[in-house]
């Protein structure tokens, strides 16, 4: 009795460890990063301290297939229009759109329009994870350096809340 008692335990602990990694695999199961929405940074840090983001709003889109990331100064109406300079300040925003894929928590953009034309047809890959609607977004400077520059292991970490 006993050893039917064990073999019906292992029997299902091995089925289920089995199709937990078929879940994985295909990614059927829940995805360690549900990013489709829209979401407004919140905080960034850089190589783990935080940095100040209160001059900047960010917002970033994610569809079934794309994504649309856009930043601009949020103090542009109080720039002086007496130069060119400050004029290309007052209009100035920057970002960026393309194509991701998620697997589990590896998130990778193709990056199809970008407002740096050196970043255009790059990709960049992040560990990503969302909890309690919040995005948590890591990645690596060198993905984001131009091939000229010398690689860096500076790690950046976004921090989104949803807003839809």
């Amino acid at each position: 009795m006993e050893r039917k008692l064990l073999a019906g335990v292992m029997l299902v602990a091995v089925s289920g460890t089995l199709i937990a990694a078929r879940s994985d695999a295909n990614g059927s199961a829940q995805q360690a990063c549900d990013i489709q929405g829209v979401w407004n940074m919140v905080s960034y840090s850089y190589n783990g301290k935080a940095q100040d983001l209160r001059g900047t709003k960010s917002r970033k889109v994610v569809t079934k297939r794309y994504w649309l990331g856009i930043t601009m100064d949020s103090r542009r109406d109080t720039i002086p229009l007496q130069s060119a300079l400050d004029s290309a300040r007052y209009f100035a925003m920057s970002g960026g759109s393309g194509h991701y894929r998620v697997a589990g928590n590896r998130y990778t953009e193709q990056w199809e329009f970008f407002s740096d034309p050196r970043m255009l047809g790059k990709t960049m890959t992040a560990t990503c994870r969302t909890e309690g609607g919040r995005w948590y977004h890591t990645y690596r400077l060198t993905d984001l350096a131009p091939q000229t520059t010398k690689p860096s292991r500076d790690s950046v970490t976004e921090v989104f809340i949803r807003a839809e």
